[in-house]
């Protein structure tokens, strides 16, 4: 007999290996483009309107921590390292042939020195158990990649000058102290936008904000199902993704509120 869940499950299935495909294909090398450092992860292959062809530290980190949760299931992962100039670690995006991006942006970004080493040190935790060395990664004696971005995040967390993860304003943000694992966090602040979310408050913003929100339900193999709020970043948000009018629901933070 059929599971009713069967075809949920084969969805997952099928996806999940389309996902992971895709993610590979934004890792470079890459054969439109030689010059890409190998190991970079672009943030998209979109080059116009808008040009997101960079790799953001950030970014690059939440990729590796992905992959490396596939190495441990014997998948394949890959390596990212990218210098830095004006801003040093906390430089937040690069060109894909390493080289730092020197144009206008909202700099210096501290949470992607934190995400990579906690990503790194999980790695190194992975091969020395399995007796490989890790001096290039961590060493007490020499300026390694997470003891360096480790005193980073000791110099910096403090800091109340920092750019935001929409890199548009300057502060103590919530998610970058959360990289850091630092202290004045509340899980308070998801708990309100769950029970409060479709009451009269700032929460349920978007509900009436976006266009999309009007369609309530779908109908699943004859069965009507409710949707759920798309959200975005936040309502007063004016990027539209290429340019400025008005903001729009984000796939990523709907999927994370849900």
């Amino acid at each position: 007999m059929q599971s009713a869940n069967e075809p949920l499950q084969s969805w997952i299935s099928s996806q999940t290996q389309f996902s992971k495909r895709r993610i590979l294909s934004n890792i470079a090398p890459f054969a439109d483009d030689p010059s890409a450092l190998p190991g970079a992860v672009c943030a998209s292959p979109s080059r116009h309107h808008p040009d997101y062809y960079y790799a953001w530290t950030r970014d690059s980190a939440l990729v590796m921590n992905e992959m490396f949760s596939w190495l441990l299931l014997n998948q394949t992962m890959g390596d990212t390292s990218l210098p830095g100039l004006r801003y040093g670690l906390g430089e937040a995006k690069f060109h894909m042939d390493g080289s730092a991006f020197t144009g206008s942006w909202c700099n210096a970004q501290t949470d992607g020195p934190a995400i990579r080493a906690y990503m790194l040190t999980k790695y190194a935790g992975y091969l020395r158990d399995r007796s490989q060395p890790i001096d290039y990664l961590y060493s007490s004696q020499a300026k390694s990649v997470i003891k360096t971005d480790l005193e980073y995040i000791a110099e910096m967390w403090q800091d109340t000058r920092t750019c935001d993860i929409w890199e548009e304003t300057r502060g103590a943000h919530f998610y970058t102290r959360m990289a850091h694992k630092q202290s004045n966090l509340d899980t308070q602040v998801l708990l309100a936008a769950l029970h409060f979310g479709n009451t009269d408050s700032k929460y349920s913003a978007f509900e009436s904000l976006y266009p999309i929100n009007s369609v309530v339900s779908t109908d699943i193999s004859g069965i009507s199902v409710p949707i759920g709020v798309a959200i975005g970043r936040y309502p007063e948000d004016v990027y539209n993704g290429d340019g400025t009018s008005m903001g729009n629901p984000w796939s990523l933070a709907t999927s994370a509120m849900a």
